[in-house]
């Protein structure tokens, strides 16, 4: 009897480990799976809007009710996306970030996060961190009101800098943030850092561009005026509108004349470029013989 017991205990055991092996290979694979749509996701847009609100999403609804993405910028804490299961709670704790701006030298919570780089994990969320979150009791209220049972505050991290954090929160009971939520979270900021750390290059590398191709296309129109100019007075002068032009002076005239057309060509190559990037000019592609033009090349 008791062998039979002792079988049975045995039995039970082994369906425990094989049960939690089974649930936690479901969960790894829910995760991979969460990443990887993570990657293409983040992937998918060189848009700093879109690349944030992105991340935004990520967490809501697979293993998070609220999350939201906060970046630091130009020494300000702002929030630029977030998302969250719609409830009243969550709705109105959402009003509340936005109506109470975080000022980046609060000793608790995500400025402290963003400042330090340590990673703030709460599987149970107590009065007394709630508390030092509060404004005013409107806030703290709202606070309440949402419900938020667990929470953590990721860093974001990008080329070795703080760029921001990641906020996730749970308020269902039945699906508290663990510690496998936390290396999920933890992935999940370090793309979503490099996507919005790529997105913020790319969009200074096109204000960049911009910049270069007004000051080519200024430039270019500020060279043409005199070089007209010039062109035109050594026609006149030519034409012996001052006075008898003998042929050593006519045979300087008409090199300066070559010379400054010469100059003027490259001034209109300039401008043809900055239109074309601009997308102001529409290039057209079609086969040609070389030796016509190159002859043409030549005669010029």
């Amino acid at each position: 009897m008791q062998s039979l017991e002792h079988a049975n205990a045995e039995l039970k055991k082994a369906l425990d480990v094989a049960n939690r092996a089974r649930r936690d290979a479901t969960q790894q694979a829910e995760r991979l799976r969460l990443l990887d749509h993570a990657s293409s996701v983040l992937a998918s847009s060189l848009d700093y809007g879109t690349t944030v609100a992105a991340a935004a999403r990520l967490a809501v609804p697979d293993f998070a009710d609220w999350c939201s993405v906060d970046v630091l910028v130009g020494g300000e804490i702002k929030q630029l996306a977030s998302s969250y299961i719609e409830t009243p709670g969550l709705r109105r704790i959402n009003e509340m970030r936005l109506r109470y701006p975080l000022a980046p030298d609060a000793e608790t919570g995500l400025a402290k996060v963003i400042r330090t780089g340590e990673t703030v994990f709460m599987p149970d969320v107590t009065e007394a961190f709630v508390a030092a979150q509060a404004r005013s009791p409107e806030h703290l209220a709202a606070i309440l009101e949402s419900n938020i049972r667990s929470l953590m505050i990721v860093p974001m991290v990008a080329r070795g800098h703080i760029i921001g954090a990641m906020t996730v929160a749970s308020a269902t009971a039945a699906r508290p943030l663990d510690q496998g939520s936390l290396a999920l979270a933890r992935d999940l900021a370090r793309r979503a850092a490099v996507a919005i750390d790529n997105a913020q290059l790319y969009q200074a590398a096109v204000v960049a561009n911009e910049t270069k191709a007004n000051f080519l296309a200024t430039m270019s129109h500020e060279l043409r005026t005199p070089l007209t100019a010039i062109i035109g007075y050594d026609e006149l002068l030519a034409e012996g509108i001052t006075g008898q032009v003998n042929d050593a002076q006519r045979e300087q005239l008409d090199r300066i004349k070559v010379n400054a057309r010469q100059l003027l060509a490259l001034i209109e190559e300039i401008l043809l470029y900055t239109r074309v990037e601009a997308g102001r000019e529409s290039v057209h592609l079609e086969e040609v013989q070389p030796k016509p033009v190159l002859e043409l090349g030549r005669r010029a």
